[in-house]
């Protein structure tokens, strides 16, 4: 009798530790909705990627949470519509623009205040407009008590003005409190942008063809440079080509440190010279190299007036790498310049497979090319 109620009793108890489990989750998903439920309205709930609009002492704002991706951090903005000819960009100042201010690169405006002056830095085209803003002391006290609130940026286009909390986290949510005051502090200057309709710049009448320049000729290095890369390997494809870019860095480093300098006095003078100045000099720092890899290759190939030579070696291995969407394929052959090597060859899909190591024999044709690197004609 027992044994034919077991599988009864086993199912009740299984039964029953379903019904317990079902009751633990409900109760949990309950306690999870008063909870939110019970929460207050409003901004306080803005921490986790929420969007809206508000009022504050009769100011409209809108708030956003960007959540953030692998490509940009997280953020929380207020944003105030206010329309002004001028623009502008405070930030807290950092020992990065503290030290090209040292050495003259960039200019700020002075507003002889020394505690805004050596905490907030202020980046401008329409120097006049922004110099009159910050003349007034609670224009400069509330966008310090910004600042000390956490927010990192303020940001006038002419059209809003944006208080942004970079790298604000994830999961945590604005207090009311907190948005309220940030909103209050932003209406202070919003109330007290310059209200001119025109007004003229300071900046020299050339800097923009200068800021041109600085930027396009080192780009068309480096455009010019791959075409000339892309060229050398279709057509006059070196034997040794890390020997032909350390060759090529004779040229290109110092052209590279040249232009680097009259970067500087291209760009000096302005507030946000240094950081174009970083810009210019990482695309001068790869373009240089590159185009003077690309063109020494080139050059080598294009120029080589010297008889071809002919020479039949015997297959050693051949083998493949995959990338993310494609093959490539190798031979390696006995090497004709130095005993007891090989050389690389990159060849088809089908003359890989028609290859046979210990066998096969290629025909390779080369110049010596102009500047003393060998390079490949043909091969069959």
């Amino acid at each position: 009798m027992k044994e034919d109620m077991l599988p009864y009793i086993i199912i009740a108890v299984s039964i029953f530790i379903v019904i317990i489990i079902a009751l633990v989750v409900i109760m949990a998903v309950k306690r999870k909705r008063r909870t939110a439920a019970e929460a207050p309205e409003g901004p306080e709930t803005v921490g986790k990627g929420a969007s809206g609009e508000g009022t504050h002492e009769g100011i409209t704002y809108r708030y956003k949470h960007f959540r953030g991706t692998d490509k940009a951090p997280p953020h929380f903005s207020i944003t105030i519509p206010c329309s002004t000819p001028g623009a502008f960009t405070l930030k807290p100042e950092t020992k990065f623009d503290r030290f090209f201010k040292k050495l003259g690169v960039n200019v700020e405006i002075d507003t002889h205040d020394p505690d805004f002056d050596e905490t907030v830095y202020i980046t401008s085209d329409t120097i006049p407009f922004t110099r009159q803003f910050l003349e007034k002391s609670e224009n400069r006290r509330s966008i310090q008590d910004l600042f000390s609130l956490g927010f990192n940026l303020l940001k006038h286009d002419g059209k809003t003005l944006t208080a942004t909390w970079q790298n604000f986290p994830r999961q945590t949510r604005m207090e009311t409190a907190t948005m309220e005051k940030a909103v209050a502090l932003m209406a202070v200057p919003v109330h007290n942008l310059p209200k001119i309709t025109t007004y003229e710049t300071e900046e020299p009448s050339t800097w923009k063809l200068k800021r041109l320049f600085a930027f396009a000729f080192p780009i068309l290095v480096t455009v010019t440079g791959i075409v000339a890369l892309i060229l050398t390997f279709d057509t006059y494809e070196p034997l040794d080509p890390g020997k032909v870019f350390v060759n090529s860095l004779q040229y290109s480093l110092p052209l590279f440190v040249l232009f680097t300098w009259f970067s500087i006095h291209l760009l000096k003078g302005r507030s946000s010279s240094h950081r174009e100045l970083i810009t210019v000099f990482f695309i001068c720092l790869f373009g240089f190299p590159l185009a003077g890899f690309g063109f020494n290759g080139y050059l080598n190939g294009v120029l080589d007036e010297n008889p071809p030579a002919v020479h039949e070696v015997l297959v050693v291995n051949k083998y493949y790498s995959k990338s993310k969407n494609s093959y490539s394929y190798y031979a390696r052959v006995e090497s004709w310049r130095e005993p007891e090597s090989t050389e690389k060859l990159k060849v088809s899909k089908s003359y890989y497979n028609s290859l046979q190591p210990g066998t096969s024999v290629i025909t390779i044709t080369t110049k010596p090319g102009k500047f003393g690197f060998e390079w490949i004609v043909d091969f069959h």
